[in-house]
């Protein structure tokens, strides 16, 4: 009798207080889903003031005097990573900077990145950068066919043939990681204002790049 018994003891349910408790704590660690993985600003940046405007430049042209410079990139990926090790503590050098227009300062990430994750990183928002702009020549050739008139009243948002300076438009984009995966971005152009509220002469782009793919 005592084997029955034991069988009984072990196949015996357990109390429903026990069951939500560990329901509870299994649904505690459990990460929280992600809408996108990042979110990046980019704009461009007049780099070279000597440049030609009577020129008619070719797609993928160089020496245009305007390049596309990512300002902030938002990595969902490094805040999760670093709310979920409460155990240990990293830091982070923010007083590094660089030129390079594809290389984001320290003060962004919050989890240290090696050697590997950090040039992957890298090479994306280089892809990022080329994508939201893809068709910068022909912004530039846009810009200089406008007129003195419409640069002193400042409507560059002519560029993109907008009728006016709120306006903003927007498209997808598919990007393939080095390991085969995808992530897709959803592009918004709009022209953002200077210091003195005035629009920018080349518009802002804000990306979000997901692995979920974007529809409508």
């Amino acid at each position: 009798k005592l084997p029955r018994v034991h069988l009984m003891m072990s196949t015996a349910p357990s109390s429903p207080k026990r069951s939500r408790l560990r329901r509870r704590s299994s649904l505690k660690h459990k990460p929280s889903p992600k809408l996108f993985d990042y979110f990046v600003v980019v704009n461009v940046q007049h780099t070279d003031f000597n440049a030609p405007t009577d020129k008619e430049f070719a797609p993928n042209a160089k020496d245009m005097g305007w390049q596309p410079v990512v300002q902030f990139s938002y990595n969902a990926n490094k805040i999760m990573s670093s709310a979920a090790s409460t155990s240990t503590t990293t830091t982070t050098n923010s007083s590094s900077s660089t030129t390079s227009p594809s290389m984001l300062p320290n003060k962004y990430s919050a989890v240290q990145l090696n050697t590997s994750g950090e040039k992957e990183e890298l090479e994306l928002m280089e892809q990022i950068r080329k994508f939201a702009f893809c068709d910068l020549s022909d912004l530039v050739n846009q810009y200089n066919r406008l007129s003195e008139s419409d640069k002193k009243q400042r409507k560059y948002y002519k560029i993109l043939s907008f009728k006016h300076a709120l306006q903003s438009e927007r498209f997808t984009f598919c990007v393939t990681k080095s390991n085969g995966r995808r992530l897709y971005g959803h592009c918004r152009r709009l022209f953002t204002p200077d210091v003195n509220l005035k629009p920018g002469e080349m518009p802002t782009a804000l990306v979000l790049v997901s692995s979920h793919a974007f529809h409508g």
